[in-house]
């Protein structure tokens, strides 16, 4: 009886809850999703169609089934989201290891490689070299420098002559604009520098000094570069590294084309959607049956954006629901005469009223016992007793009939016969159980 109780009160529940609230869950329609960390994320799902409105919003069309004091509807809403540019980075790097340059369109590859530098070689990934470094050594064995025109500052330290040389004529510009240099040997050696209209200035001095060069470090009696001189094929870390400069709303047309999940801010639905739920209409009579006009009634159901006190959570997928009945009566001559305008956002959900559920709350009671008389008895192995001699009397006199020698012999096959009867019985339990 209690569960039957217990069963009544979650069927009432359930059914008031789905029946009477003034909003309603369109979670099961929607391509909405939202992780552990309260982020929302538009999928594709079933009966959803996206849209994008720019690099930065999203339109998102569904059909949602609504309850109504008239039945079930269906209709289709539009609902805008703002898409999360500072989360997109995560999906864009997933899409682009995933599928490698091949798997993104020219546009976004170009995009990657301008944000990145990692960039398409050959159908790779490839993170390319520190415009600056181009050419470095990666390592230096030995521990010097080399410098220009007597200027030993540290961002002028180069690791070798040429180096130097090159440097300070195209990237220092010593010289002025359209100067280029060369260099070679070690030590002091001369530095050519030439301009555009191949005037040569005066050989300048190159000058080697005491320790690692501008970009390097000291490990052990070796100057290691820091930072890349050639390009090389793109780590798991180099990717980590870059991810956060792929929050770009650029990439939004490119997951939206490869149906990826784009990170959207909470959707919201900008205007308010009316669905015509109802409409009737009845002729009016006096008490003679004569008729005296027309009343009609017109219901709808308006879906908007719930308010935060609506929908405390902020769930995306809740929307409030309202109705409202207008009704308008006429008389013959079809003349407005009356009209009511009723509005009614559902009835307020009952409170559930106060129902103890007790489980296993049973005093435990003595059970009745009735001793068994022992009806039945028995003897073990050929300890029973055997038979009376039997006396016949016949024509010619008494025979007298002994059951001595079958009932040795029982007692002889007697552990026999009890040891075939339970091997039978292991059998039968044997096979009941590998039948189960």
């Amino acid at each position: 009886m209690d569960i039957i109780k217990l069963i009544f009160v979650l069927y009432s529940l359930l059914f008031f809850a789905s029946s009477n609230a003034a909003v309603f869950d369109m979670g099961e329609h929607s391509g909405i999703i939202r992780d552990s960390n309260g982020n929302f994320s538009q999928v594709s799902a079933n009966g959803s169609v996206r849209s994008l409105t720019s690099n930065t919003a999203l339109s998102i069309a569904e059909k949602v089934n609504f309850q109504t004091s008239k039945g079930v509807f269906s209709t289709d809403i539009v609902r805008t989201a703002l898409v999360d540019t500072a989360r997109i980075g995560k999906t864009v790097r997933g899409l682009a290891v995933a599928g490698g340059p091949i798997g993104l369109t020219v546009t976004a590859v170009s995009l990657v490689c301008e944000l990145t530098s990692i960039c398409n070689d050959a159908g790779q990934w490839m993170l390319g070299a520190d415009p600056a470094l181009e050419g470095y050594p990666q390592t230096l064995e030995s521990q010097a420098f080399y410098f220009v025109a007597g200027i030993n500052s540290p961002e002028y330290r180069w690791p070798s002559p040429s180096i130097a040389c090159s440097q300070a004529a195209a990237v220092a510009k010593f010289w002025g604009d359209g100067f280029t240099g060369t260099g070679s040997g070690t030590g002091a050696t001369a530095c050519v520098v030439t301009n555009t209209n191949n005037n040569t200035t005066n050989n300048t001095s190159i000058t080697q000094g005491v320790g690692c060069p501008t970009s390097y470090v000291i490990s052990g009696s070796t100057c290691v570069l820091q930072g890349q001189s050639t390009a090389q094929p793109a780590t798991p870390s180099d990717w980590d590294s870059k991810e956060a400069l792929l929050n770009d709303s650029r990439f939004t047309p490119e997951l939206h084309a490869k149906d990826q999940p784009i990170p959207v801010q909470t959707p919201s639905l900008p205007s308010p959607v009316t669905v015509p739920i109802g409409n009737t209409t009845k002729t009016l009579k006096d008490g003679s049956g004569n008729v005296t006009g027309t009343e009609s009634e017109i219901t709808e159901a308006k879906i908007e954006q719930p308010s935060q006190g609506e929908n405390p959570t902020g769930n995306p997928n809740i929307l409030k629901l309202t109705e409202t009945t207008i009704n308008n009566t006429y008389n013959t001559n079809n003349q407005l005469t009356s009209s009511t305008t009723t509005t009614n956002t559902g009835p307020q959900q009952p409170q559930p009223q106060s129902f103890e559920i007790e489980i296993d709350n049973m005093v435990d009671q003595p059970l009745e016992q009735q001793a068994v008389p022992g009806t039945f008895s028995y003897t073990s192995w050929g300890s029973g007793s055997c038979p009376a001699d039997r006396s016949v009397n016949y024509h010619y006199g008494t025979l007298t009939l002994t059951f001595e020698p079958a009932c040795d012999l029982a007692v002889m096959a007697n552990p026999v016969v009890i040891a075939i009867a339970g091997l039978a019985a292991l059998f039968i339990v044997s096979g009941a159980v590998r039948n189960d």
